[in-house]
């Protein structure tokens, strides 16, 4: 498909002849060659600056990807920029950028579920130094389900910001402490030296001080009511209410969902870090289920493992080093921006939005979308968002 785009015709005429010319696509300010290209397996593939290979995409197959990583079987429905991150591991196409954010902006799940951000008084982070130093715990309450699951058990590793999420149908202290010891550690082998979380019940008793005090682990609580203090879980836990919102089709069914949530969440970069969570605990790229772009094949070359062993290690050794570094600008960062921000960057002429509101079960208020599409109406010289909504008429 792609000898028959004209903007690729030239360019691949020139690879499979070996000829050096210089390439020029459309909506792409950086300057390419044709030896900044190959084909392999009959595609053509863009060599990257750390030497990856990343399959061109043809313009009839490029919002097909788009689909596949956004609401897909395994996606979630992530914003442009994570979007973006992940698809440029794997795929190139001239104004990938542009298309991308253009896209996600249609999607009508997105735009009725996503928060608008509010500033928040500065916050503190919490730094740990390597993966399971901190790891934080909470529960979170969806709804019941026709399993007979109520809550979800969330667990998050602040270093590698690695996330596991298990439905249970309690929060008692004997369900929360075998979640900990069952799923998280003797499954994976994730074994925490600090355990952080609020101070309810099913936290602070006998039995979780009983499996931290045979086990070597420290635990922690958070001052009361003051949620901020393990920020990261408690962030996790909207992050995972939105991505079932948007991927349940039936609210009582949410628990059979949540598997291909958490995957979608430590596939996708992070912005805390610039990289997957998968990516920093494993040491490589998660593979994604893709109709469009085709499997690498694989190596008929045998491996050797102390070589492998030697790049794992320096590869995670080189990305931790990136994640402090990078933390530490962010609080820079932060701290500057406080100083410098404008105060007009968000005035602009008000849209007058109807949301119709729609029926939905009481029950499982987490999974349902309480609106439908919005009716858009702009004005001429108004300076702030009104917000209009129209209850909701089966006639």
């Amino acid at each position: 498909m792609l000898k028959e785009d004209p903007d690729f015709e030239q360019l691949i005429a020139a690879v499979e002849e070996g000829r050096s010319i210089e390439v020029r696509l459309p909506r792409l300010d950086k300057k390419l060659s044709s030896a900044d290209f190959l084909i392999e397996n009959s595609q053509l593939k863009l060599i990257c600056e750390n030497g990856s290979l990343v399959t061109v995409v043809p313009r009839q197959c490029r919002k097909e990807i788009f689909h596949e990583h956004h609401h897909g079987i395994m996606a979630g429905h992530f914003n442009a920029h994570k979007m973006y991150n992940q698809l440029k591991k794997i795929v190139f196409w001239p104004g990938m950028r542009q298309d991308v954010t253009r896209w996600y902006k249609e999607c009508q799940k997105c735009f009725l579920t996503n928060v608008k951000k509010l500033n928040v008084p500065p916050l503190k982070p919490s730094f740990s130094s390597r993966p399971f130093q901190v790891i934080g715990v909470d529960v979170l309450e969806m709804g019941p389900t026709s399993s007979g699951n109520r809550y979800i058990v969330t667990i998050i590793d602040q270093f590698t910001k690695y996330l596991g999420a298990y439905a249970v149908p309690n929060k008692k202290a004997e369900t929360i402490a075998e979640v900990l010891f069952s799923k998280w550690i003797c499954e994976q082998g994730r074994w925490p030296e600090t355990i952080l979380s609020d101070r309810g019940t099913e936290f602070e008793n006998s039995t979780t001080k009983a499996l931290c005090s045979i086990m070597n682990i420290t635990q922690k609580f958070t001052k009361g009511y003051c949620p901020r203090e393990n920020g990261l879980t408690e962030r996790v836990n909207g992050t995972i209410s939105r991505m079932l919102k948007k991927k349940t089709v039936i609210p009582a069914e949410w628990d059979k969902i949540l598997p291909q949530v958490v995957y979608a969440y430590n596939a996708t970069p992070h912005d805390a870090t610039r990289e997957s969570p998968h990516f920093l605990l494993y040491g490589h790229d998660p593979h994604y289920p893709s109709d469009v772009v085709p499997t690498t094949e694989l190596s008929p070359n045998l491996v050797d493992y102390d070589q492998y062993k030697t790049e794992f290690l320096n590869g995670l050794k080189l990305a931790r080093e990136c994640i402090d570094e990078y933390e530490k600008k962010t609080v820079i960062s932060a701290a500057l921006a406080e100083h410098t921000a404008s105060i007009d960057r968000n005035v602009c002429a008000t849209l007058f939005k109807t949301l119709i509101e729609t029926q939905w079960d009481k029950r499982s208020t987490s999974t349902c979308l309480l609106w439908d599409a919005p009716r858009t109406r702009p004005t001429e010289d108004a300076k702030e968002l009104v917000w209009v909504f129209k209850l909701y008429d089966p006639l």
